[in-house]
């Protein structure tokens, strides 16, 4: 029999010491809040969801250094909007950290981390007649990450990248085609993708390992 639980496991190793005691001093974890909001008319609708979490700990450890203070925080927030009309999703995930660690006298550590993770999903029909249609289809996930270190909160390090695809496809009767584009971009480089098939067959495939914003996403690869 066993259970599952969370828990945050704090650990302070010694080389100095042979053993340490410590105890927590504050302990706070309120109840996470979410919220909804829903609007809708016939068979279109807007739903608009947010939930948030914050947890800190504060406790005190005996070692070789003396007697030694530790804190730790964590803030999460996510909001995300949905629209049926057009499938449209606005998504935004927010995750911020930090600890620190001090005598008395002096600060040992402390660090602050910043995290942000923004998806962008859309897809819809652009024209449709008849037997045939033009759709498309939009994926933007973007992740950024800046971290803090020392008593002043230096500035250490910055973390960004993007990833964008955009699908064009077409289809009348049994005859379809479509065009993807991928771009990623981030602070350690840019990579570039452009393919475009008609009924199961390649027309192209270009890539390129460096890529500037004005790379070119060409539109014409259907026609009649």
């Amino acid at each position: 029999m066993f259970g599952l639980l969370d828990a945050n496991l704090h650990l302070w190793l010694d080389e100095k010491s042979s053993y340490t005691s410590g105890s927590l001093i504050k302990y706070e974890a309120p109840e996470y809040v979410p919220s909804l909001d829903s609007q809708f008319r016939d068979l279109d609708g807007r739903f608009k969801t947010s939930a948030s979490r914050y947890i800190s700990s504060t406790g005190w450890v005996k070692s070789s250094y003396g007697k030694i203070t530790a804190h730790f925080f964590q803030k999460l927030h996510q909001a995300s909007i949905h629209l049926l009309y057009g499938t449209y999703t606005n998504q935004t995930i927010d995750f911020n950290y930090g600890t620190y660690t001090k005598r008395p006298s002096s600060v040992l550590y402390s660090g602050q981390f910043f995290r942000s993770f923004p998806l962008y999903v859309y897809s819809g029909t652009i024209d449709r007649v008849n037997d045939s249609y033009t759709g498309c289809k939009h994926i933007t996930r973007i992740q950024r990450e800046q971290v803090f270190r020392g008593e002043i909160w230096f500035y250490i390090h910055l973390l960004e990248e993007s990833a964008d695809q955009k699908w064009l496809y077409a289809c009348k009767g049994e005859f379809a085609s479509t065009q993807q584009v991928c771009r990623y971009e981030s602070t350690d480089g840019c990579c570039f993708r452009n393919v475009s098939t008609s009924n199961y067959t390649v027309l192209y495939d270009n890539s390129e390992e460096a890529c500037s914003k004005n790379s070119p996403i060409g539109i014409e690869f259907f026609s009649t």
